[in-house]
């Protein structure tokens, strides 16, 4: 990978710490094998021992916003520091290939959500470790999916696609609901007292008519589907 030294407005004296810092970060980013690693430690030094005030800077934040060393941004400073940390809990993960892999800050990524502890992305970081002496190349993939299958994740899916899929009604649910709901109103309407009628006629001289339209338009598509059903 190419690296370009980025240089911003505001100098460093040379020999300053930051100075020295940005160029073993340089000089990191050069490296091939698991280079993230150094880069997270030199970021960390630089934000902990707030070195950035070389630069004239007053958080390690607004340094990594305008300064850029060696064109790394803000997220990714911090996404580089919290994989070097988590890297310290995994194994070497191997299998002899050459192009098995190497562990990486994308790779790692998967293994900073929130509910993994320390313990967990060891026992997780094994679990890789196991799929690339199998034969698995050591890819971000692989480590999401094993992360995925921690935390559940497709089967939450899978439950969730059951639970829709049960939910929705089909066309005999829907008319079964009908039916039932049709069913009660016969009873009770079938047993209320004359004036009930009459009483809602002189609320709503329409209603009745309204409902019994309806109910024979309803009992007429019913009819006629069934008709189509039986040629």
């Amino acid at each position: 990978m190419n690296t370009t030294l980025v240089i911003r407005e505001k100098g460093v004296l040379n020999n300053s710490a930051l100075a020295k810092s940005e160029q073993e970060l340089y000089e990191a980013m050069s490296g091939a094998f698991e280079s993230f690693y150094s880069q997270g430690v030199i970021l960390r030094r630089i934000m902990v021992d707030m070195e950035f005030k070389d630069a004239g800077f007053d958080s390690f934040t607004a340094y990594m916003n305008e300064r850029q060393p060696c064109g790394i941004k803000r997220q990714q400073a911090f996404n580089l520091i919290h994989a070097m940390e988590v890297r310290k809990f995994l194994p070497e993960a191997t299998s002899g290939n050459l192009h098995s892999g190497t562990w990486s800050e994308r790779a790692i990524r998967p293994l900073l959500h929130k509910r993994f502890s320390p313990l967990d992305q060891k026992r997780i970081g094994k679990k890789v470790a196991a799929a690339v002496k199998a034969g698995a190349k050591l890819t971000a993939a692989l480590v999401k999916s094993i992360c995925d299958d921690e935390r559940g994740v497709e089967r939450k899916k899978a439950e969730a696609k059951a639970a829709e899929v049960e939910a929705t009604p089909t066309a005999a649910g829907q008319i079964g609901k009908l039916f039932g709901v049709l069913a009660l109103w016969k009873q009770s309407l079938g047993n209320v007292p004359s004036e009930f009628w009459s009483d809602a006629i002189s609320e709503d001289a329409t209603c009745l008519n309204g409902v019994s339209r309806l109910l024979s338009d309803l009992s007429s598509i019913i009819a006629d589907a069934s008709a189509k059903k039986r040629k």
